[in-house]
């Protein structure tokens, strides 16, 4: 492959996109880029750590063996020899540890462009980021006059739920979606009502019982004219369908009221929206009004306020800046872009592949897999990747095809289930040396509703004991399913059935069974409500005893006087963070009816994994089990319906029951698009979850012969494949098995004599936190005057403001204040280049300094400690750091730690271990 300027490369599933973007980043830095110009995003924190990673180990190590396909790929793009090539590398390696790498999360990467210019959109620079969800209803009211109230109160009780309500505002606003509506009156329904009386009239002169049954009102009522036979089953029904068909007066009639009909719903829907973006107008006000007001925002916030940004005044000097300073970027899981991130993206990439502007011999280059393109949901647009390169002809397109995760007989599986169903989809190519590969494919036999999640569950946990016979470890297990009520579901089956497994769901701890009990208990007691009661008498199997609580005590209080009434179990996770999140709160009906915006934290990651396909992205298993649907269906029926076209770009609709009745062309072809694309994800999932196996797979079907509207099956409704198994699964031998996670056995205890312990080797949690207080305002001081002290002193402030206090604020900011004014300190600094957190990759490990300060003769290693404790161990780590420093740079080095305790500040060399 040679190297090309402006690039998309499709990755299917364990094709090597990482390796594919990690080469080029660092061909872009052999090729003479300044690394400062290099720009790479992708959508995770932990995706862009491995990419970082995975960067500064291979730069740093092309001679070895083990990055012998990095070298030889390398070779290839910059049409050199190795020998060349590591020349080159070692040219560069000393402006690469020097330079920070630019590999950022799309969130990370626009909250930078909203810092830089917060006072353009009235904000402050310092704000905060918070996924929590800001109450904004009370302004948003305020802002709105009597007759708008009014049109909100039209909404709340004619379309749905106030909270859905909101949350579609939030999700108009969140798309940065507007349409400038005049406002029109409530239509009229003169015009249906005059078309009803003519077709009525005519039907009636028919003299057939069966019209006469649904013409018998004089009055249209047209809620409950359009649940008749006439309207809601026309089509089936023969008699209708001949008279239409044989009766000219008759189809005319109908034919008028039809067209009635649509016109009334088309105008009908005009109003709504109108009244809908004028509430959304106050909604956004609202919006900017609270978030200047508590200087937060969230990170669907920051995409909004870039938009506003880049539509504002000030759009031509924000590109101006940005093509000042990126050169060359490159995107990681295209597909996955959202509608509002590309049109903040398309100017800059517009840019780079003119070749015009501040800067020539740019680049761009994007990895993706639209087969993988799964949150929909986010309103992400997998024909978004395709789009860039119609609009773009000097993009290149080229193609992973081999697969390097999976093994021969699970690829052709894959390619051999899918090939038909997805859209131009190109197989993959196995390895030679990836030969066998096991799937088994079963059905389980249920012939009623109440028997899906027992079957289901028998038959996995029989597959559990399959790959245990073969003595393969648990920890290599995956189990796929596809909602965090399925996950939750089946760790509670295999915790009963003594099988280590944990999850990875995303859901609050609100939600948790042990804290909701706890919860409805208490607004039991204080209320005395029958639907609490219900409830309580569900889950616990007894009816437990109204308290009397006293809210005048702590929340804490009467959460602990609670849980010890229904004995619950205290080791219970989510229930302990949830006491943690009470110690907070003073009032206790605060606690009861604010929503808890905490999420349950993940438990020993020992054993079994089970997650959800959507979690599942990105990951791969030696062994992964599917399992179908286990719960009910959630039908999806918003009444306000966001979709975006790549030809017509947004549209909105309202969901409407008279134009799906008439199957008005516009409204049925907006639905049928919904559908198709809804389909193609479901699609898309099936096949996420297949190629996340490296050696097995296995299916749990539900039994095709049983259907049940409220339990669909993804795997029978959308693939057609049969129970068999292909290859067979080897006995893993002992030797090369894992060793299988167990709880540790207590060894014997021995009783020994009391022991002086050295306080100096121990560190509480306090003093943890305030070590990482102390390195994160240094990381954010500038040095060496440190001239920004407030603004770091702050920022670290909101940062640590849940663990230290203030005292301990005060006492942190002495210590940097001594620091600073510490001669021998500003000594090891003057005339030096500073390079804070600096990573180094040394002997196959990342090593993080705290700072590194550089000149012509020599570089100067300080590590940064705030307690005398371990101080042994602060001298190994200072000194592995020097002989990283000494092999790297080929200059002598002197490595120090600086203590900055509470009154004085010492510094201590070190020259070896």
């Amino acid at each position: 492959m040679t190297f090309e300027p402006f690039l998309a490369l499709e990755a299917s599933a364990g094709s090597g996109k990482t390796f594919a973007l990690s080469v080029r980043f660092i061909a872009l830095i052999l090729k003479n880029a300044k690394i400062n110009e290099i720009l790479a995003l992708t959508f995770t924190k932990k995706a862009a750590n491995e990419m970082q990673k995975r960067i500064i180990d291979t730069f740093l190590n092309l001679e070895s063996e083990e990055k012998e396909s990095e070298s030889q790929e390398l070779c290839k793009l910059l049409g050199i020899e190795k020998k060349k090539l590591i020349a080159l590398r070692d040219a560069k390696k000393q402006e690469f540890l020097r330079q920070e790498l630019k590999i950022s999360t799309f969130d990370a990467f626009f909250s930078k462009i909203v810092r830089a210019f917060a006072l353009n959109l009235g904000l402050s620079s310092d704000f905060n980021i918070s996924e929590e969800k800001l109450d904004i209803k009370a302004v948003f009211l305020k802002l709105l006059n009597r007759e708008e109230l009014k049109d909100l109160a039209y909404y709340l009780v004619n379309i749905e739920e106030s909270q859905d309500f909101y949350n579609e505002l939030e999700r108009f606003y969140e798309n940065a979606y507007y349409k400038e509506c005049v406002k029109i009156p409530n239509p009229s329904k003169a015009k249906i009502n005059k078309a009803y009386n003519e077709l009525r009239t005519y039907c009636l002169s028919l003299k057939n019982k069966y019209l006469e049954r649904n013409f018998e009102n004089e009055t249209l009522d047209l809620n409950e004219f359009i649940k008749t036979s006439f309207m809601s089953k026309f089509e089936e029904t023969k008699y209708l369908q001949k008279l239409n068909d044989e009766d000219a007066n008759f189809n005319l009639k109908r034919e008028e009221f039809i067209n009635a009909l649509n016109d009334y719903a088309i105008e009908l829907e005009q109003y709504k929206i109108a009244n809908l973006m004028n509430l959304l107008n106050y909604y956004s006000r609202a919006k900017n009004s609270i978030q200047k007001e508590k200087n937060v925002l969230s990170f669907s916030d920051i995409s909004r306020r870039v938009f506003d940004l880049i539509t504002s005044d000030f759009k031509d000097m924000i590109y101006f800046r940005l093509d000042g300073y990126i050169s060359h970027l490159l995107i990681d899981e295209f597909q996955d872009t959202s509608v509002i991130q590309y049109k903040i993206l398309y100017p800059l990439i517009a840019e780079l592949v003119s070749g015009e502007g501040v800067k020539k011999n740019r680049t761009f280059f994007y990895v993706g897999d639209k087969k993988q393109s799964i949150y929909r949901f986010r309103k992400g647009k997998k024909e978004l990747f395709d789009l860039l390169q119609l609009d773009f002809k000097q993009i290149k397109k080229d193609q992973l095809k081999v697969n390097y995760r999976s093994k021969e007989n699970l690829v052709h599986f894959i390619n051999e289930v899918f090939k038909n169903k997805i859209k131009d989809y190109t197989s993959q190519l196995s390895l030679e040396d990836k030969k066998g590969g096991f799937i088994r494919v079963i059905e389980t036999k249920e012939t009623k509703a109440e028997e899906i999640k027992e079957k289901a569950l028998e038959a996995l946990l029989e597959q559990i004991y399959f790959l245990k016979d073969r003595n393969i470890s648990l920890d290599d297990i995956c189990i796929l399913c596809w909602k965090n009520d399925d996950a939750d579901m089946i760790l509670e089956f295999l915790q009963e059935h003594k099988i280590q497994a944990f999850t990875q769901s995303n859901i609050l701890l609100e939600n948790k069974a042990s804290v909701k009990v706890v919860l409805e208990y208490a607004k039991y007691c204080i209320f005395g409500d029958e639907f609490y009661l219900h409830f309580l008498k569900e889950f616990l199997g007894f009816e437990p005893l109204r308290l009397n609580l006293d809210l005048a005590r702590s929340a804490i209080e009467n959460l602990l006087y609670l849980i010890k009434n229904l004995k619950l179990d205290l080791s219970d996770i989510a229930l302990i963070q949830f006491i943690e999140y009470a110690r907070e709160k003073e009032d206790f009906l605060k606690l009861l009816f604010e929503s808890c915006p905490l999420k349950i934290i993940n438990e020993q990651n020992m054993g079994i994994s089970i997650m959800t396909v959507h979690k599942s992205k990105g990951l791969e298993f030696k062994h992964v089990i599917l399992i179908d649907s286990l719960s009910k269906n959630n039908t999806n029926n918003d009444n306000i319906m966001l979709e975006y076209d790549i030809n017509q770009g947004w549209q909105l609709h309202l969901r409407d029951n008279i134009r799906k009745l008439t199957k008005e062309h516009n409204y049925q072809a907006f639905i049928d698009n919904i559908t198709k694309a809804d389909y193609e994800d479901d699609m898309n999932k099936l096949y996420v979850a297949f190629t996340r196996a490296r050696d097995s797979l296995i299916i749990i079907k539900r039994n095709k012969d049983f259907k049940h509207g409220s339990y669909p099956s993804y795997l029978n409704s959308m693939l057609e494949i049969n129970e068999q198994e292909i290859g067979t699964l080897e006995f893993q031998d002992f030797y090369e098995q894992k060793e299988e996670i167990l709880p540790p056995a207590l060894k014997e205890f021995e009783k020994v004599g009391l022991q002086e312990i050295d306080s100096n080797e121990k560190l509480d949690s306090k003093e943890i936190y305030f070590g990482n207080a102390f390195h994160f305002f240094m990381q954010n001081l500038k040095l060496p005057s440190g001239e920004n002290i407030d603004l770091a002193y702050q920022n670290t402030k909101s940062k640590f403001r849940c663990f230290l206090d203030d005292e301990e604020f005060k006492a942190l900011f002495i210590r940097i204040k001594n620091l600073l004014e510490n001669k021998e300190f500003q000594t090891l600094l003057q005339n030096k280049q500073l390079f804070k957190e600096q990573t180094l990759s040394f002997q196959g490990e990342i090593k993080r300094l705290d700072l590194l300060a550089l000149d012509d003769e020599e570089a100067i290693i300080i590590d940064y400690k705030t307690s005398l404790a371990m101080q042994e161990k602060h001298k190994e780590q200072v000194c592995e750091y020097k002989l990283a420093v000494d092999e790297i740079l080929k200059k002598s080095s002197r490595a120090f730690v600086v203590y900055c305790l509470e009154n004085k500040i010492l510094i201590k060399e070190f020259a070896k271990k």
